[in-house]
């Protein structure tokens, strides 16, 4: 069983008798359709923008653009208010880029170590992996999540080298296991 709980590990952290510090981080994101004229094709981004004096990303999503907010402890209400900032940031980058009518807003919880650091790998107990806190490093997680599972399913299938071998086909992510806090 591979677990990807985010904030729902804390129990089973505890229950696996880890003892990590750990915070929950908050996010909210706008994702709406690219406006699309003939005159001016590419209204919205080609490439990924992190805006750190407004601490925002920007994506192009297919046809569509998407602005989330890094991960911050401090948690808004989804309201009109709280998503006034990434309008506004998506307009000063990108004006007249979004159709303002079909936006999907969103907000969430991420479950972030102390370290900055995910939890890869085996968990101690027979049968049991761990995926964790891939949103620690602020717009970077989609990125980890992915090459994560990818080390994970090699490890998961067999693919690793003999025990206390570094298996060269697979990245060290010895520093990101359970054995951090041992």
């Amino acid at each position: 069983m591979l677990v990807c709980a985010g904030t729902g590990a804390a129990p089973l952290l505890k229950a696996l008798g880890l003892k990590p510090r750990w915070r929950e981080l908050h996010t909210q994101s706008i994702t709406a359709p690219l406006r699309v004229l003939e005159a001016h094709p590419h209204l919205g981004p080609v490439a990924g923008l992190l805006d750190w004096q407004r601490q925002v990303g920007i994506s192009r999503i297919g046809q569509r653009v998407r602005i989330a907010s890094l991960p911050s402890p401090i948690a808004l209400e989804l309201k009109a208010s709280s998503l006034a900032p990434l309008h506004q940031a998506l307009s000063d980058w990108f004006p007249g880029a979004m159709q303002g009518g079909q936006v999907q807003n969103w907000q969430g919880r991420h479950l972030a170590l102390d370290d900055g650091l995910p939890l890869l790998g085996a968990s101690g107990q027979a049968g049991i992996w761990l995926n964790l806190a891939q949103q620690s490093l602020a717009h970077s997680g989609w990125t980890l999540a992915c090459g994560a599972a990818a080390v994970l399913a090699r490890q998961i299938g067999g693919g690793t080298a003999a025990q206390g071998e570094q298996d060269p086909t697979l990245p060290d992510i010895g520093g990101l296991d359970i054995g951090r806090w041992a």
